[in-house]
């Protein structure tokens, strides 16, 4: 037995969950969707095997326990009810109940059937999710089972053998029954159409996680009123009621894929052909309340409890709305211990040093509570509603016309329960756990936060210097309590912050080497992770389908990726100087911030020299927005002064050094609510000659501006354009350049003389509301040498090798990566909603010594 439990131990030592799961996903494209399946793994295909095997025995013993204790006694003072012929309604009474029964059943079977998973889930720590439904789908069934048999409501055909009262209250699956009671024996052709519906709701079920998860919907947390202080839901709120919608199609669903997969590998493993229809579709064809709650909505639990609480209930009371109340409460317990045993935090993620995450898990089960429980008793009073007949006419027509439209709209409403809870985290934990509030005195409104017209940026509070290496400009953050340095790629095309973390085994091989150590958050004090159910980056991670975490991922177009888990901590930018930072900027910058720690990584992102990236492209969860909505700048703005050795990043508005400003600065609106910073071009010049404008091939004006439309992506080293420009460029370059390049790739790189290189051209762009800008050879040529005081070429002897870094071979739209930002303070006025363009002399030593 020793023996046995160590190998237990050793067995259920692997965690499959989180940054804990060793196996890496698969990933791949069918058409534009982005696919990724966990290969499959011994160890855990071990562990659903010992679970199953675990499951059977606890049900074959408590079964028999109840056969031999409960059934059989019962049966001995009850004559043999009359087999009556399958077209005959059942009306024989419900075999007596024995004190015998009472005790066996609620003093010794239930409290193991509850008892038992949830000690198995605290020794071996389990903390799947999946793993630990498996076990918590026995109790659910076998609790509703035992209140059948001990007040003699099993039917004849399932008590009439130990084997038969076994397979009916033991198991979750139960047989397919014939008109005479019997079974059927499963066939090649019967399993084979079990598992080809199998794989339709596989397939079904990954579209509909792809279309939905993405949008990090849940039905069941609405704010209204004051933002973060008490989470509503309200029943004629209609984005709720179409998230509740989807949230119930998805459980749907999920249903069904469980039940019918299982029923395939009991059919192969009993020869008994299994009842895979836990569901019957569609859900908006229901013809009564009853008829939604109990054929399309999880049929398994309905039969249960319609013997086992419904109909005792009746049988003593004589009344359905009771029986249905009784139902409708011991379903909501059922599913309370169902959310506890999937969240509760075992002994040893307690004792662990990262215990809160632990604790955050915890007060995520607490908070549900009332939730669920309000929920089934709407469920209760809406059905008992529908049992009566309803005097108001609109309703009378409706039942009438269309009854499947008003039961589907009442189950719907019962679902869609209200409930209000106060959040009661101390005042200082809130900012920490993401619930932060705006500046005292001002109306923060949803969305990006930009005013209904554009006005004068101001001018940036504070500045961080950048750093240039290997074609990134990145900048130093610092996060966690003590502080651990991160050197970040600045990126206006991505929305999150992400960088690796010391949580993923093998780091090095998962995520490779970078400037700084992974950061470890269980040195940090402020560390918290978020927990299925209060993902903070709205929009960026999901929960993940078996799993307690929240976690996103990222693809870039050149083919890097990388996964994360979204944690927060206390962040700030700063300099490379720890101590200044320390001292200076974390009084004025630090705040909670949510972020992912990188889990795995492929491409670029594995082999750069930057830790992780610094994702700032328009989107709430913004690290901008957070810093205005703590009031620590004056606007949701920040701009980027670019230089080849590093530059400016200016938080609140635009360089505060305007003296530094070759020219006015000018203001182009942007043409999008959320993610790209993307412009309207119109016009292309080369040299002072425009080459595209309305008037001029307007369609390949209409190229540039299509797809995502013209964006400043600072991440992307290079610029880009439309493929369609190639031939009118390329004359034009060529004319210009006395036939010395034609920007086609055969010509992209050349040695140049200084001479030669000075009849290169300049591009110009121009915007709406009469904005430019313009991209200098020194600029999108690679290999310029550059004076390091004004960022103008400098005179060189003899030839030297160049690289045009312009590229023309996108399908649509434009791509101004940061050689096109070098010499200018671009400002992002995300409130203001425009792009700020002025010409400037970024290398200045001036703004270094006014930081």
């Amino acid at each position: 037995m020793n023996l046995l439990w160590r190998f237990l131990n050793w067995t259920f030592s692997q965690k499959f969950v989180g940054n804990e799961d060793p196996r890496v996903p698969i990933e791949f494209h069918i058409w534009e969707w982005k696919v990724r399946i966990l290969p499959p793994s011994v160890v855990f295909m071990i562990q659903v095997i010992w679970i199953v095997f675990l499951c059977m025995i606890l049900g074959c013993v408590l079964s028999t326990l109840l056969f031999f204790r409960v059934i059989q006694p019962s049966r001995r003072n009850d004559p043999e009810p009359t087999r009556q012929q399958p077209s005959q309604k059942t009306t024989s009474t419900p075999a007596p109940c024995t004190t015998q029964g009472l005790l066996i059943g609620f003093g010794v079977v239930l409290p193991l059937t509850l008892l038992i998973p949830y000690h198995a889930i605290n020794e071996f720590d389990i903390r799947n999710l999946g793993f630990r439904l498996a076990w918590v789908s026995l109790p659910m069934t076998m609790i509703l089972r035992t209140f059948e048999a001990v007040f003699g409501f099993t039917s004849p055909q399932h008590s009439r053998s130990l084997w038969s009262f076994v397979r009916h209250t033991g198991f979750v699956l139960r047989p397919h029954y014939t008109d005479n009671g019997g079974t059927k024996a499963a066939t090649l052709s019967s399993v084979s159409q079990i598992l080809k519906e199998y794989l339709f709701w596989v397939a079904f079920l990954a579209v509909a996680y792809h279309c939905f998860a993405s949008a990090n919907f849940c039905p069941l947390t609405r704010l209204v009123g004051t933002e973060f202080e008490t989470s509503r839901i309200v029943y004629w709120d209609a984005p709720h009621l179409y998230d509740t919608f989807l949230q119930a199609c998805l459980m749907n669903v999920t249903l069904s894929l469980s039940m019918t997969g299982a029923s395939a590998l009991g059919s192969l493993l009993t020869g008994v052909q299994m009842d895979d229809k836990v569901t019957q579709y569609p859900m908006f064809l229901s013809e009564s309340v009853s008829d939604f709650w109990g054929r399309r909505w999880n049929n398994l639990i309905h039969v249960a409890l319609k013997q086992g609480v419904y109909k005792p209930v009746r049988h003593a009371t004589q009344s359905k709305s009771l029986a249905s109340l009784a139902a409708f409460v011991v379903s909501g317990l059922c599913h309370e211990y169902v959310w506890m045993m999937l969240y509760f935090p075992t002994s040893a993620q307690l004792a662990a040093e990262n215990a809160i995450e632990s604790t955050c898990c915890l007060s995520c089960y607490c908070q549900t509570w009332t939730g669920k429980q309000l929920i089934f008793l709407d469920g209760t009073v809406f059905y008992c509603c529908s049992c009566h007949q309803c005097d108001w006419d609109p309703i009378q027509r409706l039942s009438t016309s269309d009854p499947s439209l008003l039961s589907t709209a009442i189950g719907l409403l019962a679902l869609s329960g209200t409930f209000a809870e106060k959040d009661e985290l101390p005042y200082d934990n809130r900012q920490l756990l993401g619930l932060r509030g705006g500046i005292e005195g001002s109306v923060i409104s949803s969305g990006t936060g930009r005013s209904q017209t554009a006005s004068e940026i101001p001018v940036a509070n504070i500045t961080i210097p950048l750093h240039f290496h290997s074609g990134s400009h990145h900048a130093h953050m610092y996060i966690g309590s003590p502080p651990q340095r991160q050197t970040l790629i600045i990126d206006t095309g991505s929305k999150a912050m992400a960088f690796p973390c010391k949580t993923c085994k093998k780091c090095s091989a998962c995520c490779g080497s970078h400037a700084s150590p992974y950061f470890d958050p269980e040195v940090s004090t402020t560390h918290r992770v978020s927990k299925c159910g209060s993902c903070l980056l709205e929009g960026i991670s999901s929960c993940s389908l078996f799993g307690d975490l929240c976690t996103f991922s990222q693809k870039y177009t050149e083919g890097s990726s990388w996964t994360a888990t979204e944690v927060e901590d206390v962040v700030w930018l700063g300099t490379p100087d720890v101590v200044e930072c320390l001292e200076d900027h974390m009084g004025t910058l630090a705040i909670p911030y949510s972020f992912g720690c990188q889990t795995s990584s492929k491409g670029l992102f594995r082999k750069q020299y930057a830790d992780g990236i610094l994702g700032l492209s328009i989107h709430d969860s913004s690290l901008i927005r957070a810093l205005y909505l703590e009031g620590l700048i004056p606007r949701n703005a920040f701009s980027l002064c670019f230089t080849h050795v590093g530059g400016h990043l200016s938080l609140g508005g635009s360089l505060p050094v305007p003296t530094q400003y070759m020219g006015g600065m000018t203001t182009t609106p942007i043409t999008h609510e959320h993610g790209y910073y993307s412009v309207e071009v119109v016009s292309l010049s080369i040299g002072e000659k425009i080459i595209i404008s309305k008037d001029l091939y307007s369609d390949l004006l209409d190229d540039m501006n299509s797809g995502k439309g013209c964006i400043f992506d600072s991440g992307t080293t290079d610029s880009f354009f439309p493929s369609s420009l190639r031939k009118v460029v390329g004359d034009a370059v060529m004319a210009y350049s006395s036939s010395l390049t034609d920007f086609s790739t055969t010509m992209r790189r050349h040695t140049y003389t200084f001479e030669a290189f000075q009849r290169l051209p300049s591009l110009t762009i121009g915007f709406a509301n009469n904005a430019n800008l313009t991209i200098l050879p020194d600029h999108y040529m690679e290999g310029v040498p550059v004076d390091s005081s004004t960022g103008r070429a400098e005179v060189w002897e003899k030839s030297i090798p160049l690289t045009n870094r312009i590229y023309l071979d996108e399908a649509r739209g434009t791509v101004l990566g940061a050689n096109a930002m070098y010499g200018h303070d671009i400002v992002f006025d995300v409130q203001g909603h425009q792009i700020g363009i002025a010409t400037a002399n970024c290398h200045s030593n001036t703004i270094s010594s006014q930081l």
